[in-house]
Parts: C-alpha cells; structure tokens; sequence
C-alpha cells in the first residue's frame, strides 16, 4: 500500500510540473487593440458580395427552423456542453483546442507574431461580420422560435438583447483563423478545417444560430481570406509567422 502510495504522489507531482511549464498568457488570440489588416472599403466591398440570408417563407428558411427545432433535443448533451464551453473564442480551453488543430502551442509570450496574425485577421472579421449583421438584421433563432439557448442571451429568463445572427462571427472567426494558420502550416490545413467547421456547427448546437448562419460565416471568411492574401502588411506578419512557427513547442495535451 505504501508503495503504490509514493508511486501515485509521484506521478501527481510530475502531472503538476507538466501542468505549471504550460504558459498560460493572459492575452487572448483576438486581442483587443489589434490593427485591422484591411481598410475599411475592402471590407465594405467584402460584405456587398455576401449574399442574403433565406428569404421568409423559403424552402431553405423552413430548413433553417426545423434544424433549430431538431436542435432541441441536444439540450444538455455533450455538444450542448462544448458549445457552452466555445462561447468565447479567447478563452484559454478554445485557445488550446486550436493549439493542438495546429500542432504548435498558440501564445503571446511563445508565438507572438502567430498570435499577431490571428489577432489582426480577427479584427478584420469583427468589422466584416458586424457590418453584415447590421445589413441583414437577422433575428436570432431563440428570439423568434423561442426555446434555450447554451449562451447566456439565450437563457430563459434574461432579457433578451442579442446582437443579430447573420452571419456568425464565431464561425467567421474560426473559419478564417484555420485558413490564415493553413497558410502558416499547409500540411495542417485538414485538421484546421475540421477545427473550423466544428466550431460553427457547435453555434447551432448552442441553438443561438440558424445552419445557413453558418454557411455564411465560412463564405465570408473566405472572401476575407481573398483580401487578406493581398495585403502586404499581412504578407510581411505571415512570413514572421511561418519563421516562427517552424521553431515553436508542440501543442501540448492533445
């Protein structure tokens, strides 16, 4: 008894150690601060060749409302608990989700010109998705349909004062994050996708989206991508961060 006593005191203090060598920056990857990469009329001129969300009364509008209320039934569920756990992107779990889709340990301290990228392209989202929202003024599922949401807007009981829901910024902002770090790594851009699409699909799980909100997200990222790969000023950090990440740890606990 004694024996595997010492033996279990051991092995927590080296998961201990291991847990105390992981950096754990107070910076998130969407820093606040962070300069845009595009101008304004760039995104503007983004945000025109996005198209509309369903019209009412469409086919792919009653689509939209049976998946929402399909999505009822997740309530509670392990997705329902990762959504909850995604509802910010700058949370230091999410952080190290898209670590180990990356394969090196995303860091203001460790990776500061990857975190750079994906702070500035973060901010180019922002500006995109709020533009687009308040264009389309779509209505949030739960203010329409009614029902829980894993959010806190979405909670019964709260007032209920959510931003609009067309397109996504989570699903912009992952989507486009695993493009920008698919240019930093291509061998990594599988499971960066992968990483993306599940974090847009985890909104509707959350019930605070309609799936074509989703669709979006990723249309726009992808046209923000466009711009981006225009820009000299992100040209120059991507190189930084291609130098960088070539010599950075492994993600770790993956």
């Amino acid at each position: 008894m004694g024996t595997i006593r010492t033996s279990s005191a051991r092995l927590l203090t080296a998961i201990a150690g291991l847990v105390l060598a992981v950096p754990a920056s107070g910076q998130g990857l969407a820093q606040k601060g962070a300069a845009p990469y595009l101008p304004q009329p760039a995104v503007t001129a983004v945000v025109r060749q996005l198209p509309p969300p369903p019209a009412p009364g469409s086919a792919a509008e009653r689509e939209d409302r049976a998946a929402y209320a399909a999505a009822a039934s997740g309530i509670g569920s392990r997705d329902w608990q990762r959504a909850r756990a995604q509802r910010s992107l700058n949370l230091p779990a999410y952080r190290q989700q898209l670590s180990c889709a990356f394969g090196r340990q995303l860091d203001a301290k460790l990776t500061p010109h990857l975190v750079t990228l994906l702070s500035r392209s973060a901010q180019d989202a922002r500006r995109a998705v709020n533009a687009a929202k308040d264009k389309f003024a779509r209505p949030r599922p739960f203010t329409t349909d009614g029902g829980e949401a894993c959010d806190l807007m979405g909670r019964p009981g709260k007032p209920a004062d959510p931003d609009f829901s067309y397109p996504s910024g989570h699903g912009t902002t992952a989507a486009l994050w695993a493009l920008v770090l698919a240019d930093v790594t291509p061998a990594r851009a599988s499971d960066l996708d992968a990483f993306g699409r599940d974090t847009g699909n985890l909104r509707v799980a959350c019930r605070v989206h309609w799936p074509s909100d989703i669709a979006a997200s990723r249309t726009l990222a992808g046209l923000l991508h466009r711009q981006l790969s225009a820009s000299p000023a992100y040209r120059a950090d991507l190189a930084k961060a291609r130098a960088e990440a070539a010599s950075a740890p492994p993600a770790f606990f993956c």
